[in-house]
């Protein structure tokens, strides 16, 4: 499957590329929800250098990542659209106020689930709700 083409997005005199991917793993069979699926939100600057920002959410008992509504995560009454440009916003926002930079070099890799409830709050600070 082709990857997804990367957005542009510019706030605080920073421009951005991001995108959503779903990514599934080979596991044993088991119960639904036992990491399988996995929605990976992925930013880096757009004007090139610097590391690269990786936020993954992967399925579990309590956090669903992806389906039926690809892009979409969700826990219990907690959820979010990360192919909205807002919530892309918010996401790199949590991940900067968590010590991510744009001159980081290499791959940062954050769990999703442990950002979830703030990257919530952020995007609700933006002025939208977050899977509308």
């Amino acid at each position: 499957m082709a990857r997804r083409p990367w957005r542009k997005l510019t706030f605080d005199g920073a421009r951005y590329q991001w995108r959503v991917s779903h990514e599934h793993h080979v596991r044993p069979a088991g119960a639904p929800g036992e990491g399988r699926c996995r929605e990976v939100f992925t930013a880096r600057s757009a004007v090139g250098g610097g590391g690269t920002l990786r936020i993954e959410f992967t399925d579990s008992v309590d956090g669903h990542a992806g389906y039926p509504a690809a892009g979409v995560v969700w826990r219990g009454a907690e959820e979010a659209n990360l192919n909205q440009p807002r919530t892309a916003r918010a996401a790199i926002e949590v991940a900067r106020a968590r010590g991510w930079t744009l001159g980081a070099r290499g791959t940062t890799v954050l769990d999703g689930w442990t950002l979830l409830t703030e990257l919530i709050a952020r995007h609700a600070a933006l002025g939208l709700p977050p899977s509308g």
